[in-house]
């Protein structure tokens, strides 16, 4: 089990790139400060479908949320305090909470 969450993220990256959907397109490793040794890697999308996959991931985990966007812009356009409330007040959707955990994990 992976407790810190700075592994976890190295562990997804690495899954990815060992699983065939990232690649690595540059490598670089140098002496940081304080002597700590570090290593940046910049990683690309193997291949048209994988692009599609993440495509759809990413758009799933938003359509919700932009439908609630939306309608808050709309209402906000429209000078309608009552509905901008209601929209401010909502919990977000599921989707919103998974990405953040996502992000925090990276």
């Amino acid at each position: 089990m992976i407790t810190n969450k700075n592994n976890f993220g190295q562990a997804i990256w690495s899954l990815l790139l060992a699983g065939g959907y990232l690649k690595v397109k540059n490598f670089k490793a140098y002496m940081a400060d304080f002597g700590d040794w570090k290593q940046e890697y910049e990683l690309a999308l193997t291949n048209f479908e994988v692009k599609l996959m993440f495509r759809n991931i990413v758009r799933k985990w938003f359509s919700s949320a932009a439908s609630v966007y939306n309608d808050f812009l709309k209402a906000l356009l429209m000078g309608d305090l009552k509905a901008m409330n209601h929209y401010m007040t909502k919990p977000p959707p599921a989707e919103a909470g998974r990405f953040r955990l996502a992000a925090e994990a990276a």
